[in-house]
């Protein structure tokens, strides 16, 4: 039998070290680290690039978790992972704007005015409150008093992050209610068309047929909270970091693939005006894209410095010889032989020197020997390779994209394995804390 304590030991170091680490970031920024109770936002807050920050919190929270893996007794931690409930408490003061209504009291309200205020009995929306209080999200400032803290005022309607908790919440939640049904059930367990994923049985009383995007062309409301929801991924994510650590000077003309409204291109507008940008999506989605452009950058409309394209990225991509093929957050939502069918068609719009960036979660293997010198970085030991508890978003996620989209985050060899079978070269990787960037060319 193995002794944990040198294990631990390490760990505490780890942890001690990262802690400091992330501190001195925060004073590197001007502030020193803010207290759980403040709800004033700190500069690191407000910065697109927090690539070092996120590397520091890998590690700590891997550190962390394994930590707790290792010292608490066995079946507390098993139990404890599998009656977690934050997410119905995130869904209920989601749902009923709790953070709202405190952001007018930032000294706390009682329990009962809180009820009054979202319509829910006050002795049941108590235990809502005290259980999420209980990990910092709100504090009980006095006793049945709560109020706003630093985790939950990114919870109030205003801010896009909300939009991202009522979707893993409450859209998502349909298909984990019947994703062991989904994956054992003989016409489906096999199967990963994106017709047939847990999600779409999930709903299929209410007739709609097709994959999850169909799904929300039916339900107009909860296409407008998704869109709303991937802006608040993207920061969620430290996706704007890439605005700095890739070469955009040397950058023309860019299309940002499935591109939204432009959460990504509207920030590197800002700030490489020069850069050519074009955003192809939905017919719907661009209409969006046109009327949020105009509010946010008028000057590039007027000035043509960006177009707006609908189209259907498995039929064509009418946007040719581009610089820059950007996807951020496309291809996780489809099977290989949907996701290779986007690459192919960008593939043959593709001028010779054009490159492809798909900017995803890339997950990694658990076996030490899985270290690549091209891909993801190795943790430090004794953490599990792919830091363990620091990158469970992208496994959550991945388990997300399985019963929603039957589709799947994917693994630096599997994306090497779907460029090639799109035509497509892999030239070089970029490692941006919680996603990568990997960047592929044109293959002879």
């Amino acid at each position: 039998m193995s002794d944990g304590t040198a294990s631990v030991r390490a760990l505490l170091e780890l942890i001690n070290g990262s802690a400091e680490n992330a501190m001195a970031e925060y004073e590197r920024h001007g502030a020193p680290v803010p207290a759980l109770q403040s709800t004033r936002p700190h500069p690191l807050d407000q910065i697109q690039d927090v690539l070092r920050l996120r590397k520091i919190v890998r590690t700590l929270e891997g550190a962390c978790e394994q930590l707790c893996a290792t010292l608490a007794p066995p079946a507390a931690s098993v139990v404890n992972r599998g009656q977690n409930l934050d997410w119905i408490g995130l869904r209920v003061v989601v749902k009923a704007k709790v953070a709202d209504v405190l952001e007018k009291h930032p000294e706390g309200l009682h329990i009962d005015k809180i009820g009054e205020a979202v319509q829910i009995d006050p002795g049941k929306i108590s235990r809502v409150m005290r259980m999420l209080a209980s990990k910092h999200v709100f504090t009980e400032v006095d006793k049945n008093v709560f109020s706003n803290n630093r985790l939950s005022v990114v919870l109030r309607s205003s801010v896009n992050t909300s939009s991202l908790v009522y979707c893993n919440t409450t859209l998502a939640q349909k298909g984990a209610s019947v994703f062991f049904e989904n994956i054992t059930a003989p016409a489906t367990r096999f199967s990963y068309e994106t017709t047939s994923s847990a999600f779409m049985q999930a709903v299929k009383s209410e007739g709609v047929e097709g994959s999850f995007y169909n799904w929300l062309q039916a339900n107009p409301d909860e296409r407008k909270e998704f869109a709303r929801a991937m802006g608040g991924l993207g920061h969620v994510m430290g996706s704007l970091s890439i605005l700095t650590h890739f070469p955009w000077t040397n950058v023309s003309t860019l299309c940002d693939v499935g591109s939204g409204v432009g959460s990504f291109t509207l920030p590197l507008a800002k700030a490489f005006p020069s850069i050519k940008l074009t955003l192809l999506d939905r017919p719907e989605t661009i209409e969006q894209a046109k009327s949020h452009w105009k509010s946010e950058l008028p000057n590039a409309v007027s000035e043509g410095h960006v177009q707006f394209v609908p189209a259907n990225f498995f039929e064509s991509i009418p946007s040719a010889d581009q610089d820059i093929y950007y996807l951020r957050n496309i291809v996780h939502n489809w099977p290989d032989a949907d996701a290779a069918k986007i690459l192919r068609n960008i593939r043959s719009v593709m001028g010779p020197r054009s490159r492809v960036l798909l900017h995803e979660y890339v997950l990694q293997n658990l076996n030490p020997a899985a270290k690549s010198i091209m891909g993801p970085e190795t943790a430090p030991s004794p953490l599990l390779p792919n830091y363990g508890g620091g990158v469970m978003r992208s496994h959550y996620q991945d388990i997300r994209m399985l019963f929603v989209y039957n589709a799947k985050e994917r693994t630096f060899d599997e994306f090497i394995e779907l460029g090639l079978s799109s035509g497509l070269k892999f030239e070089k990787y970029w490692d941006m804390g919680d996603t990568s960037v990997m960047e592929f060319s044109k293959s002879d």
